[in-house]
């Protein structure tokens, strides 16, 4: 069976370019670069100044290094709330309804193969993941400059956006609605993708931070990375693992289903 990942690309084109012509994607990157070029270090003082106004909640008690870093992971944190609702709205409902009956035959009438369909619904949630890595770490490198903060200390974000697309995404197409499932029942599935089950693994450990962190937990969640620190890698590159064996699952099942019935 020959596949075309050509056809796939054009599907994935046209999703991407409903997502770059958003405003509020625009207006998120907007904030994001704002809030990192008008914050800075007051040397004299020994505090984080945003706007010049001082931020002494980030600063007391840490030396330059920790504090940028906080206040760094602060901004990509408020970032990532907003990304969750862009990115149900844009990324995680619009694969969710391709599972719906009329759009799965809109696809098939396209020159689209059923496992084809299925690499397109994966490379999109991907391209969508590393995107807005890239514009974290962006973030994270115009930030460096302007602050003269450690780099390395700045990419934990950068996993965990990554992370959490993935995972949101993967279990999205890992786990498709039911053909007989009513349109309440589909939202509540989309919701719990994007703004629960990323989260849930964190709190049942949330009592033994440790043990959640040695042990892998695949949990992406803002706000983390400035209670566990460097720890909070772990999590959220085992969250993004998840997310992309979830991923693999859809394609491979399209795959062998499409085998499977051309031997009847």
């Amino acid at each position: 069976m020959k596949i075309d990942l050509v056809n796939a690309f054009y599907v994935i084109k046209h999703r991407l370019s409903r997502i770059l012509e958003s405003r509020l994607f625009w207006i998120i990157v907007g904030i994001g670069i704002i809030a990192v070029v008008f914050s800075g270090w007051d040397e004299n003082q020994k505090v984080i100044r945003v706007f010049g106004f001082p931020l002494e909640r980030f600063s007391l008690g840490k030396t330059k290094h920790e504090a940028l870093r906080v206040w760094f992971y602060e901004i990509i944190s408020l970032i990532w709330i907003a990304l969750i609702f862009f990115i149900y709205s844009k990324v995680i409902v619009p694969i969710n309804q391709s599972f719906v009956v009329s759009q799965s035959l809109w696809l098939r009438l396209s020159p689209l193969s059923n496992v084809e369909v299925a690499i397109s619904r994966v490379l999109f949630i991907v391209v969508v993941a590393f995107g807005l890595g890239c514009v974290v770490l962006a973030l994270a490198i115009l930030y460096m400059l302007l602050s003269g903060s450690n780099f390395y200390d700045l990419l934990i974000p950068v996993y965990g956006v990554i992370g959490y697309v993935l995972l949101s995404g993967g279990l999205v197409v890992a786990i498709p609605p039911l053909p007989t499932a009513d349109r309440v029942s589909k939202q509540i599935r989309t919701i719990a993708a994007t703004a629960f089950i990323p989260f849930l693994l964190y709190y049942p450990i949330g009592y033994n931070i440790s043990e959640a962190v040695s042990g892998f937990a695949p949990f992406a969640i803002p706000f983390v990375a400035e209670t566990i620190g460097f720890r909070a890698e772990r999590p959220f590159i085992s969250a993004g693992i998840t997310g992309l064996f979830l991923l693999l699952i859809h394609p491979v099942f399209a795959l062998l289903f499409t085998l499977k019935n051309k031997n009847y």
